[in-house]
């Protein structure tokens, strides 16, 4: 390893970090692709750590804060990005079943305003597909309903 060979992959992550922010495990995997060896992948990626440049907590919690989908979705979404399940289970653990309800619910208003000119059994059954797709407990969607339709929910859904 050379002086040379850790500044070019230093400049690698940095410019990879540099458009959104990322897991440890997406910036190895992007030196990895780029041949880089694995020694001077643990060096650069000391170096991010050291300038908190990569920081999966601080990630994990910028993602549930954004996220408009469910626990279950941001749980397999940060899996896939390789980030622990203890660290992802822990920030997690911080949202409540109201907070995640209030967020189905906010979603569903949004959601109703796109589907104004049809029938209430139909939005109905659209915004529990939707609310589904967005991997929202069968609870917490039947709880919305009743609460966006004022307790007029069909058992048929």
């Amino acid at each position: 390893m050379n002086d040379l060979e850790l500044q070019n992959a230093k400049n690698i992550a940095l410019n990879y970090l540099s458009y959104k922010s990322r897991t440890q495990k997406e910036v190895e995997k992007k030196l990895l692709d780029k041949k880089i060896s694995k020694e001077v992948i643990e060096k650069v990626i000391d170096f991010l750590l050291k300038y908190n440049y990569l920081n999966d907590e601080e990630f994990v919690e910028e993602v549930i804060k954004h996220s408009k989908k469910s626990k279950r979705v941001i749980y397999q979404k940060l899996l896939e990005k390789g980030v622990s399940k203890e660290l992802i289970e822990e920030k997690l653990k911080e949202i409540s079943d109201e907070d995640e309800e209030e967020k189905a619910f906010m979603l569903s208003k949004k959601k109703l305003v796109q589907l104004k000119n049809i029938e209430n059994i139909k939005k109905k059954k659209k915004i529990n597909d939707f609310l589904l797709r967005k991997g929202f407990s069968y609870n917490i969607i039947n709880r919305v309903l009743i609460k966006l339709f004022k307790g007029e929910v069909e058992n048929d859904i």
